[in-house]
């Protein structure tokens, strides 16, 4: 596809609070996000030609192009502390095309699992915030939460 067959507008309007959530759940202070977003959205329509649609959905490649900005962002600013609590195997995200999908997989979670993954991903909480939140060790909350994301990506395979 070239450049003038898409309507960018439409592209940057119908996934931009995707990005955006993802990135504010995982990048402080929301300017950072911001900025991060747009880098996002410069390499979406730089590298459009790239895109095959037989390979994955739009909306899997854009968050396959944020989660790889995000990780370049914190390697250049050596955060290197904050990329495993940050990035913490959230692939399945990337994957969700509809929130009918994401309901029924978050479903299947238990009480404790589900309670981590909407402060994780719906409040955009870290994992130590969620333990302060919670009463929960952080040692524990990084245990539902990892078995939360095994048990999704079991639900997503399924």
């Amino acid at each position: 596809m070239s450049d003038n067959t898409i309507d960018k507008e439409k592209i940057y309007e119908a996934y931009k609070d995707r990005v955006m959530k993802y990135l504010y759940a995982r990048v402080y202070p929301p300017e950072e996000a911001e900025d991060i977003c747009h880098d996002v959205f410069v390499k979406v329509f730089r590298y459009w030609d790239h895109f095959d649609s037989r390979k994955s959905s739009l909306s899997t490649w854009i968050l396959n192009i944020t989660k790889r900005t995000l990780i370049d962002y914190y390697r250049t600013k050596h955060l290197h502390s904050e990329l495993d609590d940050r990035l913490l195997s959230d692939d399945f995200t990337v994957r969700l095309d509809s929130e009918a999908e994401l309901d029924r997989a978050v479903s299947a979670l238990s009480d404790k699992q589900r309670k981590i993954v909407k402060l994780r991903y719906l409040d955009g909480y870290n994992l130590k915030k969620i333990s302060e939140l919670t009463g929960i060790s952080y040692g524990m909350v990084k245990v539902h939460h990892r078995d939360a994301m095994q048990n999704l990506r079991k639900y997503l395979e399924a």
